[in-house]
């Protein structure tokens, strides 16, 4: 991964860590639907979390987590 890439990673990781985890109902949508559109939206933070600090890792020889990183 190039630096460029690297640091898309880390705006996208930090726009996930800031608000990627809440969401706002819509209106007309069921309560499934919206438990549904919850538990995607963590999923692809958590993803995109985890990739960037696959590379985060690899460059300063460290362990972090994703749950020490949302700390």
């Amino acid at each position: 991964m190039d630096d460029k890439e690297y640091f898309q990673f880390w705006h996208s990781a930090q726009k996930c860590k800031d608000n990627g985890f809440t969401t706002d109902y819509q209106m007309g949508e069921t309560y499934d639907e919206f438990q549904i559109r919850i538990k995607n939206r963590q999923q692809f933070s958590r993803m995109v979390i985890k990739l960037f600090l696959n590379e985060f890792n690899r460059r300063h020889h460290s362990h972090m987590t994703v749950s020490e990183y949302l700390k």
